[in-house]
């Protein structure tokens, strides 16, 4: 905004637009290699010169190389590049890395791809624990909600899942499976059902046996802990006047 000393147009508001361009036009900036295991995954970036003169490109480094291929191809050349990447991991499992690719751009010397991995299983559990915060109060206990938690078993690949069992502790927990999609997928609802739990940390691990051949059991670690019900500061006032 600029001020003048005109009385008639006191005040004036300039825009600015700016375009600002860059000698090398990356879309994405960055990949995530998603999928199952088995799946082929791939993911591409598209590299555009935005100057006169003729790009070159040729990859300078892969960071992990065990975790993805990669391939430069030429679109258009020196104008338009491809970059692909593959991933390599056959076991489920999350990695990340970078490819960085060396220009003849003196204004932009190299290009750094970053990249994320995330290899899921066929069969996927989640959440993938559960935990139990019990608040040691008359009103937690009768609130039945505190002592509920479900997980949710989904076959991603194919079809004809079955649960045979679920295993825990009978001493502290019921679990009861639901059928949400006949083959597929399917609810574990598991209820604490004691609620004189003292004050240390209690641990224990459900486990679910499946008719899958690579996942014949899924196990669920559980974790209960009793909360200390902080007193306002109003009732410790009052109970050292009393």
């Amino acid at each position: 905004m600029v001020y003048l000393n005109d009385p008639k147009h006191s005040k004036v508001v300039l825009t600015v637009t700016a375009d600002i361009k860059v000698p090398i036009l990356v879309k994405p900036r960055g990949l995530m290699l998603s999928g199952f295991e088995g799946d082929k995954i791939v993911r591409k970036v598209t590299m555009k010169a935005e100057e006169d003169k003729p790009l070159l490109l040729k990859i300078l480094k892969i960071s992990p190389p065990e975790k993805v291929a990669c391939e430069l191809k030429t679109v258009d050349k020196g104008k338009t590049f491809e970059l692909v990447l593959q991933n390599k991991v056959q076991k489920r499992g999350k990695y990340s890395g970078s490819v960085t690719l060396e220009t003849n751009y003196p204004k932009k010397p190299s290009i750094v791809i970053p990249f994320l991995g995330n290899v899921r299983g066929k069969l996927e559990l989640r959440p993938g624990r559960i935990n139990f915060l019990i608040q040691g109060s008359e009103n937690s206990k009768k609130n039945d909600s505190y002592y509920r938690r479900s997980v949710l078993l989904t076959l991603h690949k194919g079809n004809g899942l079955k649960i045979n069992k679920v295993e825990v502790n009978q001493k502290l927990f019921d679990a009861k499976v639901k059928e949400l999609e006949a083959g597929k997928k399917y609810a574990i609802e598991v209820r604490l059902n004691r609620k004189d739990i003292g004050d240390e940390i209690v641990r224990e691990t459900m486990k679910i046996y499946t008719n899958q051949k690579d996942d014949p059991v899924m196990a669920v670690p559980m974790r209960i802990q009793k909360t200390r019900v902080r007193r306002s500061r109003h009732h410790s006032t009052r109970d050292q006047k009393d």
